[in-house]
């Protein structure tokens, strides 16, 4: 289960910085909170946090490892993106729905992620996310 857990939450970084990078987004260094809770759980899971320099050349710069993920619809609006990304292994598949909506320097998002494992029942998962510009990337 813990496996599944870290697969969903590097898909959901995944499929919001791949629609992020579908945008005018301003390059540099991002910062995300993510709060995922799952149903069926008395408690949710501590949000995390983390920085990546995004920029259009380099999108993406942490893919999951493992998992073949395609995005398999998205559409941009003026300041809302919405998408849908399926990631499927030997014996689960993922399917995550979700929408950002950018405001300057900021975004906010949310989706919900259903993970089907051959043999057992689905869990589905809600993340909220929110972002905010931190400058230009650190130079290497």
């Amino acid at each position: 289960m813990k496996r599944a857990l870290a697969l969903l939450l590097a898909v959901g970084v995944l499929a919001s910085w791949t629609v992020i990078a579908s945008a005018e987004m301003k390059e540099g260094l991002w910062e995300m909170t993510i709060k995922t809770e799952m149903k069926g759980m008395p408690t949710s899971m501590p949000p995390t946090t983390v920085r990546q320099c995004i920029t259009n050349k380099e999108p993406v710069p942490q893919k999951p490892e493992k998992g073949n993920c395609v995005v398999k619809n998205q559409k941009v609006g003026a300041d809302t993106f919405q998408y849908t990304v399926e990631c499927k292994e030997t014996d689960s598949t993922v399917i995550t729905n979700g929408t950002v909506t950018y405001k300057g320097t900021t975004f906010s998002g949310s989706s919900q992620t259903v993970v089907k494992t051959k043999g057992e029942g689905g869990t589905t998962m809600n993340t909220t996310m929110s972002g905010k510009y931190l400058g230009p990337c650190p130079k290497k």
